[in-house]
């Protein structure tokens, strides 16, 4: 049964990726420059803008009595996180060199699709996990009520 649930939206995915659609479309239609784009070229392109918007449009964060879960666009890209191996939760900022997306920091993962806010969760195995979120207080809140039981 899913406790918490939360999603963002991934608007530095979108609207860049929206944006090269449209150029690069108008840029085929009318061959345009001195090297207009053939065919080819192009579909590898569109293709590739659909994939990347595709598998990072949102985040979804979701907690259940087992497990906190964060998910990617369609939900190829996913990490779930059993309650169990859950040590403790606070709520973080990240320093914005941290970025967006899916990261390597100092001891663990960052997990982030927009802000600097987030929660922290100490493994038992010592790793660090940091999932971004609009709500961290909430999401520690209910991260924690999980661990006791």
């Amino acid at each position: 049964m899913t406790r918490y649930k939360e999603q963002q939206t991934g608007w530095l995915v979108i609207v860049p990726a929206t944006l090269m659609f449209f150029l690069l479309t108008l840029l085929y239609t009318f061959q345009l420059g001195d090297r207009p784009i053939s065919t080819g070229p192009y579909l590898v392109a569109i293709g590739v803008l659909v994939l990347m918007v595709a598998l990072m449009y949102r985040m979804q964060t979701e907690v259940t009595e087992a497990s906190v879960s964060v998910r990617f666009g369609v939900g190829l890209i996913k990490r779930v996180i059993p309650v169990a191996s859950i040590q403790s939760v606070k709520v973080v900022t990240n320093a914005w060199y941290y970025g967006w997306g899916i990261r390597y920091i100092p001891g663990g993962m960052l997990y982030n699709i927009s802000g600097t806010k987030g929660i922290e969760l100490q493994l038992k195995g010592g790793r660090r996990v940091r999932i971004g979120s609009t709500n961290p207080e909430g999401l520690a809140r209910e991260v924690e009520l999980n661990l006791g039981k």
